[in-house]
Formats: C-alpha cells, structure tokens, sequence
C-alpha cells in the first residue's frame, strides 16, 4: 500500500496511493501505547533503538499553529518510530492490501 507520509491535515486516498499526515502516525502510534494496545518486545534487535526514538520525539506547535512532529535535536532519527506508526496505521484499514488485482491475503 503506497504512502505518502505528509505535514496536511487529513488523510486522504486516490489511485490506490494514501497521503497521511505525520501528525496522524504519530499520535496514532502514541495513543496505542498508552492504551497499552501494543508493546515494544525486549527482545526484538532493535527495541532500545525504537524506543529512544520515541524518548526524542517532541510535537511543536509554531506561533502561526502549524505542528511538527519529529526528533527534538538536529541528527537525530525517527525512522523506526514511522516504520511502527506506519505498521499500525496500516492496521486500522479494512481493506485488504492489493498489488496489482491480487489481494496478499
């Protein structure tokens, strides 16, 4: 499922493409760990990583109120914060993901 991760407002779909917004990721990430919905395995070789991504993610709202999402200082990633936030934004569709006019399952 192609997405476009962007700094819009609303999440919206055409051809089969999905632009979504980083703010929706990201607080839909968050909203399910607090909910202790999903957990971060220990075990997994990247876990610490993930989760001092998730210790420097900071929102900022700017004096015009646009909002920004990501790591708090210069150099920092959040690349394995967007791969969770996009691996559970995925599982709120209903639809199943197709390729091409094959459904993968």
């Amino acid at each position: 499922m192609p997405v476009t991760i962007t700094a819009g407002d609303r999440e919206t779909s055409e051809s089969g493409t999905w632009r979504v917004p980083k703010r929706d990721l990201i607080t839909g990430l968050l909203v399910l760990l607090q909910r202790e919905e999903i957990d971060i395995c220990g075990h997994l070789p990247e876990s610490e990583t993930l989760i001092k991504e998730l210790s420097n993610i900071r929102i900022k709202i700017s004096l015009g109120g646009h909002d920004t999402y990501g790591a708090w200082r210069e150099g920092q990633h959040d690349d394995l914060v967007l791969a969770a936030a996009l691996a559970c934004w995925r599982g709120t569709k209903k639809e199943p993901p197709v390729i091409g006019t094959r459904p993968l399952f």
